[in-house]
C-alpha cells in the first residue's frame, strides 16, 4: 500500500516536471539560490566588499566606492549600489542583506539561461542543462558568495539571451530584443568594466562569422545601441572625474582596466597574476562534479554532428564561440581568477 502511494506521488511530481518545466526551474532554482545566505563574512573578499556597500549607503555617496574612507575603484559601483539600496530600504547593514543581491543575481542569470537555450532546445533540455548549471562547484558557490561578478555572470547572460532571441524575430520585436542586448552590456560595464563589454562582444563577433551572418547583424540598432551603452559610460566616467578629477579616472582606466590585462611592475600590483595555463588547471575542478559528463558530452557532438539538427547546431556554435575565444582571452590576461570563467 505504501510502496503504491510512493508511486502515485512520484508520478504525479515527474508528470509536473514534464508539464512546467520552467515552473520546476523556479522552485529548485530559488530554493537552492537563497538558502544558506544568512551566514557571516567569509574571508577574503565578503568582508571587503560588504564594507563598501555598507560606505556607500551611510555616506550617500553613489558614484565612488570606498573602503576604509579611500576611493576603491577596481570595478564600477552597480553591485554596491544594489547593495547599498538594500541597505537603506531595511535600514540595517546585516551579511544576509549583503548577500542577497549575489543570490538575486545568480537566480536570475539561471532564468536567464533557460531563456537562452530555449532558442535551441526543448524545455526540457534547458531544465536538464539547468540544473547541471546550478549544481557545478563554481556556480554554486560563486552565486552565495558577497562578489561583484555574479552582477557580471547575470548581464553578460542577459545580453546573450537577447542576442539569441533577436535573430528569430520580426523586424520591431528584433529591435526590442537588440536593446535589451545593449542594454545588458551597458548593465556587464557598469559592473565589471571594459570586460563586461569584451567578453560577450568577442564570442558575438564570432559566432556572427562562424554562422556567416555578420553582414545582416548591422543596422541602426549598433547606433541606438552604441549611444545607450556610450551615455551610461559616460555619464559614469563623468561623474567621477567631477568628484575625483584626473587622479580617479586615471586608476580606473589605466592601472585597473588596462594594467590588470597588461600588467607590469609599473601600472598594476594588484595580485591574481597567473601563468598562461592557469584555466586548464582550474576549469576541470570548477566544473565538478560533471567534469567527465562535459568532456564525454563534447565528444559525443564532435561524433554525431551531421546528426544533430541544424537548429541544434547553431546552439552548439554558439556555445563554441562563447566560450573558447573568451577562455583564450582570459587565458592571455595577466590577471586569472576562477570566478572570471
Amino acid at each position: 500500500m505504501l510502496l503504491a502511494k510512493a508511486n502515485c506521488v512520484r508520478s504525479v511530481f515527474a508528470d509536473f516536471i514534464q508539464s512546467h518545466p520552467f515552473i520546476t526551474l523556479c522552485l529548485i532554482g530559488g530554493f537552492v539560490s537563497f538558502i544558506g545566505i544568512s551566514n557571516e563574512l567569509w574571508t577574503p573578499d565578503e568582508p571587503r566588499d560588504a564594507a563598501i556597500g555598507r560606505a556607500m549607503w551611510e555616506s550617500g555617496d553613489w558614484i565612488v566606492p570606498r573602503l576604509n574612507g579611500e576611493p576603491f575603484l577596481e570595478k564600477p559601483p552597480l553591485y554596491w549600489w544594489a547593495q547599498s539600496a538594500l541597505f537603506a530600504l531595511f535600514g540595517r547593514a546585516t551579511p544576509t542583506l549583503a548577500r542577497l543581491p549575489s543570490a538575486v543575481f545568480g537566480f536570475a542569470a539561471l532564468l536567464l539561461t533557460y531563456f537562452l537555450g530555449r532558442r535551441f532546445f526543448s524545455a526540457k533540455t534547458c531544465l536538464v542543462g539547468c540544473l547541471i548549471l546550478l549544481s557545478t562547484a563554481l556556480f554554486s558557490l560563486t552565486t552565495h558568495w558577497i562578489v561583484v561578478d555574479n552582477a557580471l555572470l547575470f548581464a553578460v547572460t542577459g545580453a546573450w539571451a537577447f542576442f539569441a532571441q533577436a535573430e528569430t524575430r520580426g523586424a520591431a520585436a528584433r529591435q526590442f530584443f537588440l536593446l535589451g542586448m545593449y542594454g545588458f552590456l551597458a548593465i556587464a560595464f557598469l559592473t565589471k568594466g571594459m570586460v563586461g563589454l569584451g567578453v560577450p562582444a568577442l564570442g558575438m563577433a564570432v559566432y556572427l562569422l562562424w554562422s556567416r551572418r555578420l553582414g545582416g547583424f548591422f543596422g541602426w540598432h549598433i547606433v541606438l545601441g552604441g549611444g545607450l551603452i556610450g551615455g551610461a559610460v559616460a555619464l559614469w566616467l563623468w561623474l567621477l572625474w567631477r568628484e575625483g578629477g584626473r587622479a580617479s579616472l586615471d586608476t580606473f582606466l589605466v592601472y585597473n582596466q588596462l594594467g590588470r590585462f597588461f600588467p607590469d611592475a609599473e601600472t598594476y600590483q594588484g595580485g591574481h597574476m597567473r601563468p598562461l595555463w592557469y584555466y586548464l588547471l582550474t576549469t576541470p575542478v570548477d566544473l565538478l562534479p560533471w567534469t567527465p559528463f562535459v568532456i564525454l558530452a563534447g565528444l559525443s557532438a564532435w561524433r554525431n554532428w551531421k546528426r544533430f539538427p541544424e537548429l541544434h547546431r547553431e546552439g552548439v556554435r554558439l556555445c563554441i564561440a562563447g566560450t573558447l575565444p573568451v577562455f583564450l582571452a582570459l587565458s592571455l590576461a595577466g590577471t586569472k581568477r576562477g570566478m572570471y570563467l
